[in-house]
């Protein structure tokens, strides 16, 4: 009986997460959600949520004395400090304030409604690379090498979807590929390219995470390119759906763009991309669109009745005045 108590304790031992494992994760969704605030023009709620999470790292370092965990909980504190100013400045803005009309007017850049949210956090971080690109003005077309990875210290399995991190990573490489190909001055290099200029270094290439210049030099010589651009997409973090938001996902990309003849990385962009997973709330977003077609109908009814002049109301004319106003705000929308 007694060695049972004993591999019972230490398996419940091994199976309890220690606090700065939990302490790390809790610290990594913060940073997630300060760049859902960044992206969303400084969102009260993110920012608040980033807060509590710092809160919950230090309640959970209290008591620890070990020199990872003390390292933690500084990190927290001065996330934390932080959080307070970045909370101030929110509280007036335009998107805080009148937030159902920022929200009409699509501008939250994280809101997936139809697609994938691991594509629309790439097709963010292409955006901010794609602006970066231009401005260069090199004379040749650039070939793109983009490998995927996903951040160690989450599980194993996705905490978004059933997908294999594996047939994850290969469509996120293939998403910015294709962005790649739609830019005048890049092009993406499919792997069966790679392999055939430069045989077995072109796995070696896109498996690791680190940056093997002399591949990509030989690279170079193969595809008589002077620059190559090496762009690694990774999986920073995951937040599954809870009760108070939808699915989130956070991308870590970085692009450098490594000069072939000197071995030398002549420029680096470094950008995050978050995707929000919206496609739950489609049945929610149609009854307020029609909702807001029914209030303009009505509004319109009632402000010809308080006119003082007789008039002879058409029923189809006022509901052709009113969805063509919802489609004229709709369509200004776009452009806001």
């Amino acid at each position: 009986m007694i060695y049972f108590w004993m591999i019972l304790w230490v398996g419940l031992g091994f199976s309890a997460p220690m606090p700065e494992e939990e302490a790390e994760a809790l610290l990594r969704n913060a940073k997630t959600w300060y760049y859902v605030a960044r992206l969303t023009e400084n969102s009260l709620k993110a920012h608040k949520r980033s807060e509590r999470l710092y809160k919950k790292t230090l309640d959970i370092l209290k008591d620890t004395q070990s020199t990872q965990g003390q390292e933690l909980r500084q990190q927290a504190q001065l996330g934390l400090d932080q959080t307070t100013p970045r909370i101030d400045n929110a509280h007036d803005t335009f998107r805080n304030v009148l937030w159902p009309i920022w929200w009409v007017t699509e501008s939250d850049p994280t809101a997936e409604w139809y697609d994938d949210l691991f594509m629309k956090a790439v097709e963010l971080c292409w955006d901010n690379i794609e602006y970066q690109i231009v401005r260069l003005k090199e004379p040749e077309r650039i070939p793109v090498v983009a490998r995927s990875f996903r951040n160690l210290q989450l599980p194993e399995k996705s905490l978004i979807d059933e997908m294999s991190i594996q047939d994850r990573t290969q469509l996120m490489r293939d998403e910015f590929l294709i962005y790649a190909d739609t830019n005048n001055s890049l092009y993406g290099l499919s792997d069966d390219h790679g392999r055939r200029a430069i045989g077995e270094n072109w796995n070696t290439l896109i498996s690791q995470q680190d940056i093997p210049v002399d591949i990509i030099r030989q690279l170079g010589v193969e595809l008589k390119n002077q620059y190559v651009m090496l762009v690694d997409i990774n999986i920073a973090d995951e937040i599954p759906r809870d009760t108070d938001h939808t699915p989130i996902v956070r991308l870590d990309t970085q692009a450098y763009l490594i000069n072939t003849k000197t071995g030398l990385i002549a420029h680096h962009i470094y950008v995050q991309g978050i995707g929000k997973d919206l496609r739950s709330q489609n049945a929610s977003a149609l009854w307020w669109v029609i909702g807001v077609f029914f209030f303009t109908f009505v509004a319109t009814i009632i402000s010809l009745k308080r006119d003082d002049e007789d008039h002879d109301i058409h029923i189809f004319g006022v509901f052709g005045v009113a969805l063509v106003s919802y489609l004229l705000g709709g369509a200004l929308g776009e452009f806001a």
